[in-house]
């Protein structure tokens, strides 16, 4: 499959409004949608490492797009003279998110990504707005044997079920199971005290 979208591979195409670059694609390289004025919707692979210089330049219909995770490297001016009202998702920790944070100039919207997991069972797993309230899962929908569930932890905070939650960063959660425990009292049956002679 195609792994690379050249330097001007689709420059200056007045009537091109949406690109979906696939899953085998890399890099995209310096003004590949440079001046599609009417571009206004791109949806990228998650295998992409490198968007190169002035790519979605001058693109002034593009309002909103999301730059994979995969991402390792963002060349110059890609977004110059997009749509003034542009928002870029990122994910909270990624190169992007870095990128954007230092370049301080265009608006960007920060994503978190939550996994919880129990076992082998995936529970949860997804990206939260940055900042936005989340409520645990109740428990895993698969009870442990022997073990009673006490709530979700990173592996060093532990969040009650249900609890809500301010997200912040990205969380790995797993289930905290705890041991059952049993309380068993004997009743002693003795004889009569000995008698002394």
């Amino acid at each position: 499959g195609v792994t690379s979208i050249g330097d001007r591979a689709f420059n200056d195409c007045a009537n091109l409004t949406e690109a979906v670059i696939g899953k085998d694609v890399t890099s995209i390289c310096k003004r590949a949608f440079y001046d599609c004025v009417s571009l206004s919707k791109v949806s990228m692979g998650n295998e992409i490492i490198s968007i190169a210089d002035s790519v979605f330049a001058f693109c002034e219909s593009l309002s909103e797009i999301a730059i994979p995770d995969s991402v390792e490297e963002l060349g110059e001016d890609i977004f110059e003279d997009c749509a003034e009202d542009l928002v870029i998702e990122v994910t909270y920790g990624t190169y992007a998110y870095e990128y954007l944070k230092e370049l301080d100039y265009y608006a960007y919207e920060v994503y978190c990504v939550i996994n919880i997991t129990s076992g082998e069972e995936v529970i949860v797993s997804e990206r939260l707005l940055y900042q936005s309230t989340y409520r645990m899962p109740e428990k895993p929908s698969v009870e442990k044997e022997g073990y009673i569930f006490s709530g979700w932890t990173d592996g060093n905070l532990t969040y009650n079920p249900s609890a809500t939650v301010t997200v912040s960063s990205n969380l790995e959660l797993s289930a905290l199971w705890t041991m059952k425990t049993f309380k068993i009292n004997f009743e002693l049956k003795t004889g009569s005290n000995p008698v002394p002679s």
